[in-house]
């Protein structure tokens, strides 16, 4: 990978730039089929600065490479089927960012953050199984396969998990910034 990525509150200032990096793969994956508007983004980030206002809920990110937005990364907090002490890790990347490391390098920030925080001990990622992708990111990561769970929807889901804790590292990419800003 080239480039430092770094992670940060995303703001209104970044609607227009998070709409333009979906795609249909970020679609199909995480908006259930639905392309963002102006106003679902904005709704968005303004709900999930208050989760992070009050440390419940899911916790988002905006991921920059090189000061550029490149993707988001979340960590949910309050997701009926999770344990106590679980986060649910879901991520998106940018196409131009793509196989450079950087949601590799974006989770284990954010892993990070969430064990410093005292947030969460558990990382857990669930994916589809055609999700090939971020099934590679999961273990080059470090998580480990922990079987499938069945959505309500009927949708079956491949788990990964990872135990968290103050010396998660980034699963050996070197961070040149944190998280914590």
């Amino acid at each position: 990978m080239t480039g430092a990525v770094t992670l940060r509150p995303f703001t209104l200032a970044d609607v227009e730039d998070h709409n333009a990096g979906e795609d249909a793969e970020s679609i199909r994956w995480l908006t259930e089929g639905h392309q963002s508007t102006v106003e679902s983004t904005t709704r968005w980030i303004e709900k999930h600065a208050e989760a992070r206002r009050t440390r419940t809920g899911e916790q988002v990110f905006a991921i920059e490479l090189d000061g550029r937005l490149a993707g988001m990364v979340a960590g949910n907090l309050s997701l009926e089927e999770l344990e106590e002490g679980e986060a649910n890790i879901s991520y998106a990347v940018h196409p131009w960012a793509r196989r450079r490391g950087v949601a590799r390098t974006a989770v284990g920030l954010l892993c990070r953050w969430l064990a410093d925080q005292e947030l969460a001990t558990t990382a857990v990622i669930r994916v589809e199984p055609d999700n090939t992708a971020s099934i590679r990111t999961a273990l080059s990561c470090g998580f480990v396969a922990a079987g499938e769970r069945t959505q309500d929807d009927g949708t079956v889901m491949a788990v990964f998990r990872l135990a968290l804790n103050t010396s998660t590292s980034s699963a050996g990419v070197e961070v040149t910034e944190s998280a914590r800003r």
